[in-house]
């Protein structure tokens, strides 16, 4: 049942995602990725810490909002959140080298398959 739950979660987040993005990119407000991104980060930060601390780290509200929910909205509120524990928790170098290493291996990979894809065309 859990499986079906988060399958659910994460197509009405995938739903959402794009119903925002596409309300928001507008030519006057051109960042409805970023606005998903920071929402879906702010929401994983008001869920996490609300179901951890009434039902413990493994509870499944966690599991279906989290990771089905918002991981078919923004898989950045999971980045977010993985960083901002191993922050909290005194690994203040590996939260840093973590979130520099998303962001430019996620954005070498996007150019590579930018140039692999051009080459095959």
């Amino acid at each position: 049942m859990k499986i079906v739950l988060i399958f659910l979660a994460g197509g009405l987040g995938t739903l959402c995602r794009y119903g925002l993005g596409k309300l928001l990119s507008t030519p006057l407000w051109a960042y409805g990725t970023m606005t998903v991104n920071v929402v879906g980060a702010f929401v994983m930060g008001l869920i996490a810490t609300w179901t951890i601390e009434k039902f413990g780290s493994q509870n499944e509200i966690l599991l279906v909002v989290g990771t089905g929910f918002l991981g078919g909205f923004t898989t950045f509120s999971a980045f977010a959140l993985d960083s901002l524990h191993m922050w909290q928790s005194g690994r203040n170098g590996d939260a840093f080298i973590y979130a520099f290493l998303t962001l430019a291996l996620g954005f070498f990979g996007c150019c590579l398959g930018m140039v692999c894809m051009k080459r095959l065309m």
